[in-house]
Formats: structure tokens, C-alpha cells, sequence
């Protein structure tokens, strides 16, 4: 609903869209980015799982054996590969003692987008840190610029001729 919302808004429906979840938020980025594709410019995960069901063994081991009874799945291993056109970046921190960083790299492999897939490791960031090391946001930025580079040369390139902006364009 917040989405349609969006989209639909007079005033920011042609914004861009990036979807950026970490761990479960990750998933649900994810899931909504593959069912919506058409409506986001980019996706940007961060130590997120396969599944639910595959990381619990990983966070809960005394409960593994019923990690079956998990309703609530979050199948991002299958939903990843619907997504077919987009720029992905993955930011892995190889300490995360949550998540396996296997998990982001099996995600990774299974993109198979038309889009910029981009991995970027982070050899000290555990699961909650991972945005404190250094080129974190260096990485962040590089992305979003490489999603945004079309469309700032275009403003520049009116901003030199007022006649021709778009007020939209703004």
C-alpha cells in the first residue's frame, strides 16, 4: 500500500526507488523488489539469509531440529531470482555471527539480473557492525551514484539552459 502510494504520488511518484534492508530487513527488501520490480531502480542487502528455516540452525542450534515449524520463511534464495533487470549491492561483513556470510555469497550467485550485480566484503563486520567499517559508505555511495549518474548528467546538462527544465526534473 505504501508503495502504490507512493508511485502514485502528484509530487514524488517519479522518484527513484532503492530498496536497502539488513538481515530480515534485507529479505523483506528483497521479497517486495522482486515482486515489484518495475516500480524500484535498485536494491541494496546487507547480511541477509537464504531463508529463515536455513539460518535458524545458525542463531538457535538447540531448536534446529524444529526449524521446520517456522511459519514465517522469507524465501530470499527463491525470490532473488526473480529479480531479472535491477543493480544489486551486496555488503557482507565475513564476521557476522548470525547470518552465515555463506548465505549472501549463495545469494549472490543466484541473481542473475541484466542490472549491475556489485559485492562488496567487509572482512572485520559482524552482524550489527558492518556499516561502522571503513568503506561502508564509499561503497553505498559509489552504487547509488552509478543508479544516479544518467539522471544528474541529464539535470546538469538543462541546468546550463534554464529554458529547457523541467520543473520536475528538480
Amino acid at each position: 500500500t505504501a508503495l502504490n502510494y507512493i508511485k502514485e504520488h502528484p509530487v514524488v511518484g517519479e522518484t527513484k526507488l532503492i530498496a536497502y534492508g539488513q538481515s530480515i530487513g534485507g529479505a523483506v527488501s528483497i521479497d517486495i523488489v522482486a515482486r515489484n520490480e518495475d516500480k524500484f531502480s535498485g536494491l541494496i542487502v546487507e547480511n541477509t539469509f537464504l531463508s529463515l528455516p536455513k539460518v535458524i540452525p545458525h542463531v538457535l542450534p538447540m531448536i534446529s531440529r524444529v526449524a521446520f515449524l517456522c511459519h514465517q520463511i522469507w524465501n530470499s534464495e527463491q525470490m532473488i531470482q526473480q529479480i531479472a533487470r535491477l543493480p544489486v549491492l551486496f555488503l557482507s561483513g565475513r564476521k557476522d555471527e548470525l547470518v552465515p556470510p555463506a548465505h549472501m555469497k549463495e545469494l549472490h550467485r543466484l541473481l542473475d539480473t541484466t542490472g549491475e550485480s556489485v559485492w562488496r566484503e567487509f572482512p572485520d563486520g559482524t552482524h550489527n557492525d558492518t556499516c561502522l567499517k571503513p568503506g561502508y559508505f564509499e561503497a553505498i555511495k559509489s552504487f547509488l551514484d552509478g543508479i544516479m549518474g544518467l539522471r544528474r548528467s541529464e539535470l546538469s546538462q538543462t541546468s546550463r539552459n534554464p529554458q529547457t527544465r523541467d520543473p520536475q526534473d528538480l
